[in-house]
């Protein structure tokens, strides 16, 4: 986070110890399609979040960064508001192509932390993204 937006900070989640795993996630995530950058001092992605929620995102990508990989995240979030959603996330854990499934390849952040009212604007995202996909099959 940039030292000028410091004071607009929220913690959103105290760090966890490292995992590596799924299984720790404290909240739901949803299927979306969130166009996602994230820099940290030694690297840089840019693509396509394909799952997230107020306390995390999974990022599609090649390169699999090692867990505890701190992340700048900035997101494009269709909900009507103008500007980023920007986050501190870390690497909590990795799937990887190998493991048999046709999910794709990729890292799971977990948010620490987030400016403004990025969380809030997340949860309106899912919900709106839930509400059109019952639109679309309302069975």
């Amino acid at each position: 986070m940039s030292e000028d937006k410091q004071d607009r900070t929220t913690v959103v989640s105290e760090p966890a110890t490292p995992s590596g795993t799924v299984a720790d996630r404290q909240e739901d995530r949803f299927d979306v399609d969130v166009t996602v950058t994230a820099n940290s001092d030694q690297y840089f992605l840019a693509g396509a979040a394909t799952d997230l929620s107020a306390g995390g995102v999974f990022i599609a990508t090649a390169i699999l960064h090692p867990v505890g990989t701190e992340f700048k995240v900035s997101m494009h979030i269709d909900d009507g508001e103008k500007g980023m959603v920007h986050a501190l996330g870390v690497v909590r854990w990795h799937r990887s192509a190998e493991e048999g499934s046709d999910a794709p390849q990729g890292v799971g952040l977990q948010f620490v932390e987030m400016e403004d009212d990025g969380a809030a604007r997340i949860e309106r995202h899912i919900a709106a993204c839930i509400a059109r996909a019952r639109e679309q099959d309302p069975a």
